[in-house]
C-alpha cells in the first residue's frame, strides 16, 4: 500500500469540502452563502495544515500567532466553498462516472477494502461523503481549468526576463555519475569484522579491475539499495555524497575504479562512468521549467481573485471565536 493518501488534485485542498451529518452536531464555525464550515472540519484541516507546514504547535508560545493561523486555514476554507458554490453555478459540476472513476483509482492503492474503508474513516469520512467531497474538489479542478485559468499563457519575453532576472538560479554543478559495490560495516566495528569486510571488497576490486563487469559484481555483491540498478548512482554533485566517497569519485577519470573507499556506511569501490561540467543552464534549456512556474504562478493569481470577487457579493457569516 502507499504510504500517501494520494486526493491531490492540483488546487491547495488542506480538507474536505463536504460535511457530514455527524460533523453538523459538533458546531458551525461560519456560514457561506448559508453553507456550514464545521468546527470539527476547520480543526482537522488546522492539524493538516500544521503537518505539512511542520509548525510545532507545542512551541508556539503566542496566542495571536496561533490564532492568526486557524483564522488563515479558516479563510482557506472559505475560499474553497466559495470556488465549489462557482462551479456549481457555472454548471461545470463533474458527472458521476468522472467521480466512480477516480474513487476506485484511490481504492487499488489500498492492499483490502478494509485499509481503505479505515484510511477514510481515519480522515473523517464514510464512502458516501467521501465520493461527494471529491465531487467537488473535481468539479473546482474543472472550473479552474476551464474558466479561471484557460486563457492564461507566458510568452517568450516573460520567460526571457524571468530568466534574466534569476541567472542564478539556473546554474548547476559539476556532476559525475558513478557505480558503486558497498559492503558494509559499522562505523565502531571490531578489528575482525573490519579486516573481513575490506578483505571482501579488496577480493571483489581485484574481480573488477580483471575485467569481470562492474554492474554484475554489484549486483551479485553490493549490500546497497542500488544493487539491483547494477551500483548505479545516477549523476550527483561532490555535496550529495558524504566526503570521502564525493572527493574519491571526482578524482576518478571515466572508466577508473577506485580503491576501496571507507566511509561510514562500509567499504566501497566505485567505478566512474562520465562527468558532466557545472555552469550556466541555457536559457532555451530552462524555459519549460520558466513557462510551468510563470503559469503556476499566474494560475493561482488567477483563483485568488476569483475567490476576492466571490467574496465580494457572499454572505459569509464567521461564528466561532478567532
Amino acid at each position: 500500500m502507499r504510504q500517501r493518501f494520494l486526493i491531490g488534485l492540483g488546487i491547495a485542498m488542506i480538507a474536505g469540502l463536504a460535511t457530514s451529518a455527524a460533523a453538523q452536531n459538533l458546531g458551525v464555525a461560519a456560514r457561506v452563502n448559508g453553507e456550514a464550515i464545521t468546527v470539527e472540519r476547520l480543526q482537522k484541516s488546522l492539524d493538516v495544515y500544521v503537518q505539512r507546514q511542520n509548525i510545532g504547535l507545542g512551541n508556539m508560545f503566542d496566542p495571536e500567532e496561533y490564532k492568526q493561523i486557524r483564522r488563515q486555514v479558516l479563510d482557506m476554507l472559505i475560499g474553497q466553498e466559495l470556488l465549489w458554490q462557482d462551479a456549481d453555478a457555472r454548471h461545470l459540476v463533474v458527472p458521476r462516472k468522472q467521480v466512480d472513476n477516480a474513487l476506485e483509482s484511490m481504492r487499488g492503492q489500498f492492499d483490502s477494502e478494509r485499509l481503505f474503508l479505515a484510511k477514510l474513516s481515519e480522515s473523517g469520512f464514510d464512502e458516501e461523503s467521501f465520493a461527494e467531497d471529491l465531487k467537488r474538489r473535481l468539479s473546482v479542478r474543472r472550473l479552474i481549468a476551464e474558466d479561471i485559468a484557460s486563457g492564461l499563457s507566458v510568452n517568450d519575453e516573460e520567460i526571457q526576463d524571468f530568466y534574466e532576472a534569476n541567472r542564478i538560479r539556473f546554474t548547476r554543478p559539476a556532476a559525475v555519475r558513478a557505480r558503486h559495490i558497498l559492503i558494509k560495516v559499522a562505523r565502531n566495528a571490531d578489528a575482525q569484522t573490519e579486516a573481513a569486510a575490506y578483505s571482501k571488497i579488496a577480493g571483489i576490486l581485484a574481480e573488477a579491475r580483471s575485467g569481470a563487469a562492474f554492474a554484475e559484481l554489484a549486483q551479485q555483491h553490493s549490500q546497497g539499495p542500488t544493487a539491483p540498478k547494477g551500483g548505479d548512482l545516477g549523476f550527483f554533485s561532490k555535496g550529495q555524497m558524504v566526503k570521502p566517497f564525493a572527493n574519491a569519485a571526482f578524482a576518478l577519470e571515466p572508466g577508473q575504479i577506485s580503491e576501496p573507499v571507507r566511509t561510514r556506511f562500509g567499504y566501497h569501490i566505485i567505478k566512474l562512468e562520465e562527468r558532466r561540467d557545472g555552469g550556466q543552464i541555457p536559457e532555451a534549456q530552462a524555459s519549460g521549467q520558466i513557462r510551468a512556474h510563470l503559469l503556476g504562478i499566474k494560475r493561482d493569481q488567477a483563483i485568488q481573485t476569483r475567490v476576492r470577487r466571490l467574496r465580494e457579493t457572499a454572505t459569509i457569516e464567521i461564528l466561532t471565536p478567532l
